[in-house]
């Protein structure tokens, strides 16, 4: 009996023979499976955010931000061409980034907040 490799099979022993590869033979890090567990990491706690009613109206700005965060701090371990103050261009959007998704989230914080019993909208 010929025995058929099973086409899951044959695709992780190339993904293992790739991730063994690039991190032992070139010594490079590999940010893709970085990557990759940060986003289901992100998704398990925002959908725990989500079922508790934790940030309403917030979770996608969330997660805006920490991937900015995360892609700013990976970058420094990533082989991409470096620009201005040794960053790369990742980092620099990141850095314009940040800002706006923090300023947004501020501004709807305070668009969601009800109004008080006189009719007043609170801030701060």
């Amino acid at each position: 009996m010929i025995l058929k490799p099973l086409p899951g099979l044959t695709y992780a022993l190339i993904m293992l023979t790739a991730i063994v590869t690039a991190v032992v033979l070139r010594r490079r890090h590999p940010t893709q499976l970085y990557e990759a567990a940060f986003h289901f990491v992100t998704a398990a706690v925002l959908a725990i955010l989500q079922n508790s009613g934790l940030f309403r109206g917030q979770l996608i700005k969330l997660y805006f931000i920490s991937y900015f965060v995360y892609r700013f701090l990976t970058e420094f371990i990533r082989p991409e061409a470096r620009l201005w103050l040794h960053l790369t261009g990742y980092q620099w959007a990141a850095l314009a980034f940040i800002p706006l998704f923090v300023a947004l989230w501020i501004h709807d914080a305070q668009s969601l907040r009800p109004p008080s019993a006189d009719g007043t909208i609170r801030v701060g």
